[in-house]
């Protein structure tokens, strides 16, 4: 499982928790049990894989379960001072614990956790002389995305560049710089970036790409994530924007036929092109099957991404002056932000109540100003207002979460 998620084989996914689910039962009670020299660290690297995988599924309850182990275990550890590689393996830990920071929209969060383990490696890189720290690499790399996440675009660009120093020109890397491209409205370096992601030289058109993507959608659909938002955002020649439209179309079952993330985010950007393209009945079916994504509540970030297709629909309903029916369509988003409040259970995400972190210090919530506007929304809410909301709902959505 371990190794799975490493080599990011995120298709096999369902792999991963079949695996997971061998040793529930036994792994789970190690934590209930007195201290043991041999199940301590295995019961540890059960509750890291956990958190991995529970991270990448959005599931950010079950998460935090796996998370609070895995710190518990670590901290009844003997000794007093803990060895270096203990500790640099619980700065692991910590990237993998920014990342369900993010799933929670409390990016503010992440990049102060992550700043303390930035600077102890930091330190075993200066002391230790290593040619590169994979650890430092993966934790500036953390950074940069949730840098990139609050659109603090030079400070992004900053950690992406450290983070290739120590990491070399990692796939996902050029991934994340060509997001960060597209967040930038910058066509030239977003370009550069996804020709490379193909490793071509050089950026020829959309749909040669489009049809490398479509003949392996299960290993490639977050490339094909990268492609739909060039083409919404840079539409290039008008033959190779005729072709991309046409295959795109005519590939309409095996994007329906996606399965798992980012799929609900093609599912919703293909929407947004089938609309521009005057097919609006299509567009909706796909918004309609992005909004149902989640499996639960508990998967918060897929969950939130369904709530964004919802007023991505209700925007289009409202360009025709259907007033009517656009209203019904974001009642499930205020409804969200209500239980949210009454809640308080992901305040990264929503924090009208003013709660304190887990480090005790207060951060609003990344929707508060948005979350707000929607619970005052009433049934007689006019067409203006509703696009306002749709509009500035969907505009919290940055980097890789749209």
């Amino acid at each position: 499982a371990d190794q799975l998620l490493i080599k990011k084989e995120f298709d096999k996914l369902k792999f991963v928790y079949w695996l997971i689910q061998l040793v529930t039962a036994r792994l789970n009670q190690v934590i209930a049990a007195s201290t043991d020299a041999v199940w301590d660290p295995i019961a540890y690297r059960y509750h890291d894989v956990c958190l991995r995988y529970y991270n990448h599924t959005s599931d950010i309850v079950t998460g935090l379960w796996h998370w609070r182990r895995a710190g518990a275990i670590y901290n009844r550890l003997p000794g007093g001072v803990k060895e270096i590689g203990q500790k640099r393996a619980l700065h692991e830990l910590y990237n993998r614990i920014s990342v369900f920071y993010s799933n929670a929209f409390a990016f503010e969060r992440a990049v102060d956790l992550l700043s303390g383990v930035k600077g102890r490696e930091e330190a075993v890189t200066k002391y230790f002389a290593p040619a590169r720290n994979e650890i430092l690499g993966k934790v500036y790399g953390s950074l940069s995305q949730n840098y990139a996440f609050q659109q603090r675009h030079s400070e992004a660009v900053t950690f992406m560049d450290l983070a290739e120093e120590h990491l070399g020109p990692h796939p996902m890397q050029r991934s994340f710089r060509a997001h960060l491209a597209l967040e930038q409205r910058d066509a030239v370096t977003y370009h550069r970036y996804l020709a490379d992601r193909f490793e071509n030289s050089v950026f020829s058109g959309y749909h040669g790409l489009i049809v490398r993507a479509l003949e392996r959608p299960d290993r490639l659909a977050f490339e094909l994530h990268l492609l739909l938002k060039g083409v919404l955002l840079f539409p290039s020649d008008m033959t190779d924007m005729e072709q991309a439209k046409t295959l795109l179309l005519a590939s309409a079952e095996t994007i329906w036929a996606g399965d798992g993330h980012p799929w609900q985010l093609i599912w919703t950007l293909f929407g947004r092109l089938l609309a521009q393209w005057g097919q609006e009945k299509m567009a909706h079916n796909f918004w309609i099957k992005a909004a149902d994504f989640a499996k639960s509540e508990d998967q918060h970030t897929f969950y939130m991404m369904g709530h964004a297709a919802r007023a991505w629909r209700a925007q289009e309903v409202l360009q025709r002056n259907d007033e009517a029916k656009a209203r019904p369509l974001l009642y499930p988003i205020r409804d969200a932000f209500i239980d949210l409040r009454k809640t308080n259970r992901v305040i990264g995400s929503y924090n009208p109540n003013r709660l304190v972190d887990d480090d005790k210090k207060f951060r609003p919530g990344w929707f508060d100003e948005i979350g707000k506007k929607f619970e005052q929304m009433t049934d007689t809410v006019v067409k203006e207002e509703m696009k306002g909301l749709c509009r500035e709902f969907t505009a919290r959505f940055t980097f890789n979460y749209w």
